[in-house]
Order: C-alpha cells, then sequence, then structure tokens
C-alpha cells in the first residue's frame, strides 16, 4: 500500500511539474492552473506553478545533495572513491584492486588512495593543535602510507596514525583523472 501511495503521489508531482511548465511557457489554458491551485487564472496561478515546480525540482534533487559540492577540497577517501569510479572498467582500474583476489571495498580505497598519496599534493592538520589544514613536504610525504580505510596516514614503521585528516584540491584530483584516463585501456569484461 505505501508503495502505491508513493507512486500516486510522485505521479501528481510529475503532473503539476508538467502543468507547471506548459503554463509557464503559454501552452494550455490558464483555467488547468486555476483549476489545480484554487487561484485566479492569470499572472498569480503562473506563478504559483513557477513555485510548485521550483519545490518539486528540489525536492527531487535533496537525496543527491552530498554528491553536489562546492568546495575546492576533497577528503583523502572520497577522493579515492572518486578516482575509483572515473577509472572503473580500465586496466587503470584493475590496479586499484591491489594482489588479492578477492578485494573488500575498503581494500579498494585504500588502494587507490595509496595512488593518489604517490601522485598528488595533500594537506593535514598536523599534531599538536590539529586546527589548522598545511601542506603536507613531498618528502615526508613519500614516507608514509595510507591506513584507517583511507582515512589517514602513518608511516611505514608504526602503526600509529599521524594525521587522521587528509585532504587534497579538487584541480589536482582532476588533473590525475586525466593523466590517468590518457594512459588507460579498456578491459574487457
Amino acid at each position: 500500500m505505501g508503495k502505491a501511495f508513493a507512486g500516486a503521489f510522485l505521479g501528481k508531482i510529475v503532473a503539476a511539474l508538467f502543468v507547471a511548465v506548459c503554463v509557464a511557457l503559454g501552452f494550455g489554458p490558464d483555467k488547468w492552473a486555476a483549476m489545480m491551485l484554487g487561484a485566479e487564472p492569470g499572472l498569480l496561478a503562473r506563478a504559483l506553478f513557477l513555485l510548485l515546480a521550483a519545490l518539486t525540482l528540489v525536492t527531487l534533487l535533496l537525496p543527491y545533495r552530498k554528491s553536489i559540492s562546492f568546495s575546492r577540497t576533497v577528503s583523502l577517501r572520497d577522493g579515492a572513491k572518486i578516482l575509483y569510479r572515473a577509472m572503473r572498467g580500465t586496466d587503470t582500474g584493475m590496479l586499484f584492486h591491489g594482489p588479492t583476489s578477492e578485494p573488500t571495498d575498503d581494500d579498494v580505497l585504500m588502494w587507490t588512495a595509496t595512488h593518489i598519496l604517490e601522485k598528488v599534493p595533500l594537506e593535514v592538520k598536523k599534531p599538536p593543535f590539529r586546527d589548522t589544514w598545511e601542506p603536507l613536504d613531498p618528502s615526508e610525504q613519500r614516507q608514509l602510507v595510507v591506513c584507517i580505510g583511507a582515512n589517514g596516514l602513518r608511516r611505514f614503521d608504526h602503526d600509529e596514525v599521524l594525521y587522521p585528516d587528509v585532504r587534497m584540491k579538487r584541480k589536482d584530483l582532476r588533473r590525475l583523472i586525466r593523466q590517468y584516463r590518457a594512459e588507460a585501456k579498456p578491459v574487457a569484461a
């Protein structure tokens, strides 16, 4: 019953959006708007339909709000996800699976983040205060490995997480994706 109610509700929203677009563009009689909204035909009805269309658009895009970002930086883990999605189905993407035959999702993200660690300048919150982002020195970056599910960095010879907060600039990640795409070859399924 819940699916039927949701489908009927979604159908009414889509119909209202269609009618709103038709009325806003001047197609169809204004009486549609007056009948559906109980408003006087004319400018008020058109404005209400445009408001309804905008509300519908926001409602439909709301589930995707986390994937829409205007930030100039991205965390190491999210950057690994973006890089893996961009390279999936290529020989380079297969490298992200690592040496194991049945890698878990975290394994794939760790190997992908390792590629990022080798190629992209990173920013970290350095101890003891961890309140400001600072560029990670490239010579130090070469001595680190990815840990805690591609969220942090530690030294090769220590188990202690040195930098739990790691990020990179989106432009650097895009540059790496372009470089990998230029070298990648599709893999037959």
